[in-house]
């Protein structure tokens, strides 16, 4: 029983462990993926909300813009242009602002001043916002690049009365300090690259992005520049990053800028140790519970079980001496008390036992003497039987042989009569000794068929492979006169088989009911007759069909008989004996088979009869003859 204890045990332990583990395991799955969906989804609004907040920047720098280019000293001052006076006159929007891009251009957006960078002065501004302020007097934000940096930059027109005098832009970088101001949402951080092919901007202290190109395979990088947003996972320096990376435009028309925003993913792996911690806590309360349960079985089912167990070995040694000492209300109690009750029976059996015995003895020694008796019985009815079918045979025989002698003299007599007495007989005389010829004829006829039934019983030939095509060709041939004096159709079905039995007696069954059937004919327009067969499984069977006058349903089963005949009108003028049928019969059972008829009466009939593929398959004899011969050559090797 100790066995059982671990068995329960082992198999309560690793179930709860293994419902634990698997729920673990697909608890963690399904929290990975809802919090990575959870995350794809903030990230995508977020992307959203990014160029929004530029708006905001671009809005805020196009509000201060106004009210720069709008006060009438900046105009007083740009023709003739001051540079000293207007310095001093933006230095206090400058410092409200913040901006770090600063532009004034005149009326053909040649650059007059720009904050910290000398290099530009003199040229043509590449601000696209300033061509449109000169010509339609229409202010306007937006990113612009100045030398691989990016600006986000507001423009407007500076107006006198009667012109446009020039333009006036500012703008903030898009540095570190600017990302930090955009992010937004937690842990989430904001990239830009001002050069697809450099690492990305990023907030100050965060890890850098690596280029656009290592992050994106070239076909992601075409759905990127098409507008589409993607979302990817990555591992960098060890730790994984969720990204969603997007596009925003830039002023000058067909430049774009790649931006992503991310967040770590490293409060999964946190997520995930906290998870195995609260399963190591719930592993060790299920195998408290697992451990309570186990010793729960063993007291309320092993050791009953046990007890149990003990009884029914004390019941195989027939030893009554003990009762089973458990009364509980369950299904061991219900077997406990099963088997107190097979002990009582057992008991009473046993008394019973030895009056049984000598009963059985008794009745034993009876069915063995009717069984001798009815052995005896059979071998002598098998040899009465045997005896009566020789005494059959010598009987046919003699009475062939008998009544053969006798009319044969009297044929001789009767065909001396006419040569030595034809004149004084005259032709009542001679036709009256004719008709004794003719009957003598078909009595010899008649005995010789009964011998030859005798002899198929009896006289069993040689076995060889016959091929039936070929035999029933020369059945054809042989009664191609009847068939033509009929005009009879004969279709033979092709594939007939080979077998494996004796050829003349098969060439009897088909001769003779082929023979019949063109004699049953009658007169049909379109005589036709079949042959063909068919294969099962244990036997082939056969059929011969025609056209014909049909056999009346009472006289089936009696035209198999010896000197059995159709009788009916169209038969009267048929010849025939009635014992062809009963010899096809005979033949037919020899060879493990049955035969029978299908007829309707003015609609033909159809004679089936089947021969058993144990007897007849030519490769059960084939396997016979190796065999022989194996033995035979054996014995002649000894």
């Amino acid at each position: 029983m100790r066995s059982l204890r671990h068995k329960i045990a082992l198999i309560l332990g690793l179930s709860s462990l293994f419902a634990l583990v698997a729920g673990v395991f697909l608890s963690s799955l399904q929290y990975q993926r809802q919090v990575q969906r959870q995350s794809v989804m903030e990230l995508a609004a977020l992307s959203g909300i990014i160029p929004a907040s530029l708006d905001n920047i671009g809005s805020e720098l196009l509000r201060l813009l106004k009210i720069t280019s709008l006060g009438a000293e900046i105009m007083d001052h740009i023709e003739p242009f001051d540079a000293l006076c207007v310095s001093n006159h933006l230095q206090g929007y400058i410092v409200d602002g913040e901006p770090n891009f600063v532009e004034l251009t005149d009326r053909r957006g040649v650059i007059l001043w720009s904050l910290g960078d000398s290099v530009g002065r003199g040229e043509r501004s590449d601000n696209p916002l300033v061509a449109a302020a000169l010509a339609k007097g229409s202010m306007g934000y937006g990113i612009h690049r100045r030398r691989d940096q990016l600006f986000i930059v507001a423009t407007a027109p500076i107006i006198n009365i009667q012109h446009y005098c020039g333009t006036v832009s500012i703008g903030q970088k898009i540095d570190p300090k600017q990302l930090a101001r955009l992010e937004n949402g937690p842990s989430v951080q904001f990239a830009i690259w001002d050069n697809p092919e450099k690492n990305a901007v990023v907030a100050s202290g965060q890890e850098p992005l690596p280029a656009v190109g290592f992050l994106l395979g070239d076909r992601e990088l075409k759905r990127l520049q098409s507008g589409q947003a993607i979302n990817k996972r990555i591992k960098l320096r060890g730790q994984e990053y969720q990204l969603v990376f997007f596009t925003m435009n830039e002023l000058k028309p067909g430049q774009q800028n790649y931006c992503a925003v991310y967040r770590s993913m490293a409060f999964l792996s946190r997520a995930k140790r906290l998870m195995i911690l609260q399963s190591l806590v719930m592993t060790l309360f299920v195998f408290l519970v697992v451990a309570w349960i186990g010793w729960w079985i063993s007291q309320r089912v092993v050791d009953p079980i046990a007890r149990l167990t003990k009884a029914a070995r004390r019941l195989a040694t027939l030893d009554f001496s003990e009762r089973v000492p458990i009364s509980t209300n369950d299904e061991i109690g219900d077997l406990a008390h099963s088997i107190s009750f097979l002990s009582t029976a057992l008991q009473d059996n046993m008394a019973k036992k030895d009056q049984y015995a000598s009963e059985l003895a008794g009745m034993n020694v009876n069915l063995e003497r009717q069984v001798a008796q009815r052995t005896e019985d059979l071998v002598h009815a098998k040899e009465r039987l045997e005896h009566e079918m020789a005494e059959k045979e010598d009987f046919l025989r003699a009475i062939s042989h008998d009544l053969g002698a006798p009319l044969r003299n009297i044929a001789g007599l009767a065909r001396l009569l006419e040569r030595r007495h034809r004149q004084t007989l005259g032709d009542s005389g001679l036709e009256m000794i004719g008709r004794i010829s003719n009957n003598v004829k078909n009595e010899l006829s008649l005995i010789e068929m009964l011998l030859e039934l005798s002899r198929i019983k009896t006289r069993r030939g040689k076995s060889t492979l016959v091929n039936l095509p070929e035999m029933l060709r020369q059945i054809q041939a042989d009664l191609s006169y009847s068939i033509e004096e009929k005009r009879a159709q004969i279709r033979v079905q092709d594939g007939l088989p080979m077998i494996w039995a004796e050829g003349n007696r098969i060439r009897q069954v088909f001769q003779n009911l082929i023979d019949n059937a063109i004699k049953y004919i009658g007169d049909q327009p379109q005589p036709r007759l079949t042959v063909g067969w068919s294969d099962h499984p244990g036997a082939w069977m056969f059929w011969v069909g025609d056209n014909g006058i049909g056999i009346p349903e009472d006289q089936t089963k009696k035209i198999f008989g010896v000197f059995r005949r159709v009788r009916s009108r169209e038969t009267g003028s048929v010849e025939g004996k009635g014992v062809g049928l009963a010899s096809v019969k005979t033949i037919v059972e020899m060879y493990g088979g049955e035969i029978w008829v299908e007829t309707e009466l003015g609609q033909g009939s159809t004679f089936y009869f089947t021969l058993s593929r144990a007897q007849v398959n030519p490769e059960n004899h084939r396997e016979m003859a190796a065999e022989e011969d194996l033995e035979d050559s054996t014995t002649a090797t000894v």
